[in-house]
């Protein structure tokens, strides 16, 4: 159990390595292919304010498990995000996927990532 959990936290922390992509700058993800864009992105965040927020969830699973690997496997990092909470990455996130519609929601939050490293939480508090 703890071998698949690892690999699986690998694969999520791919996209946030350099050495993942290839020579292109492309790299694979485990986003399932209906949640790959931002436009789809927007539209589970209309959808969750309407009640009905079954794929903002996965979407929130999905960020979380990338931010915990990321923690894991970064150097020099305990946590990313800093004191930040998901509304405030939700935010980041619309307003790029808004400039940026026909983008990938993982090239999303590696660029959150990059955003976010300058405040990051070094060393345990």
């Amino acid at each position: 159990m703890k071998n698949s959990t690892m690999l699986f936290l690998t694969v999520l922390l791919l996209p946030a390595t350099s050495l993942a992509a290839d020579k292109s700058g492309n790299f694979g993800s485990s986003l399932p292919k209906d949640l790959k864009s931002c436009d789809n992105y927007l539209t589970a965040l209309d959808d969750c304010l309407n009640g009905h927020c079954y794929k903002q969830n996965l979407y929130n699973a999905w960020l979380n498990g990338y931010i915990s690997a990321y923690n894991a496997y970064v150097d020099d990092t305990y946590n990313i995000i800093g004191g930040r909470d998901s509304a405030s990455l939700n935010y980041w996130l619309a307003n790029y996927c808004k400039k940026n519609a026909q983008g990938s929601f993982d090239t999303a939050v590696e660029n959150l990532m990059t955003e976010l490293k300058p405040q990051r939480i070094r060393e345990k508090p």
